[in-house]
């Protein structure tokens, strides 16, 4: 699938989704609720800050499908 500002690609979550954050929000509380903020190299890559933005838009990623485990 290919990547676009509105999704992301990981190795643990597979394709996640950007979620805009409240305009109350601070950077910090935004970061706590991105998935990727456990894992550096795809928190850098992810397109989520205004100035990484075409959009201009803050926020995080987050997983939109979660997918059933395979029943054996």
């Amino acid at each position: 699938m290919k990547e676009s500002t509105e999704t992301y690609v990981t190795e643990k979550w597979g394709v996640i989704v950007f979620k805009e954050s409240p305009k109350d929000w601070s950077p910090i509380k935004t970061c706590r609720h991105c998935v990727l903020r456990e894992t550096i190299e795809d928190c850098r890559r992810a397109a989520c800050s205004p100035e990484f933005r075409v959009d201009g838009k803050d926020g995080y990623f987050t997983v939109q499908d979660i997918q059933n485990p395979e029943k054996t």
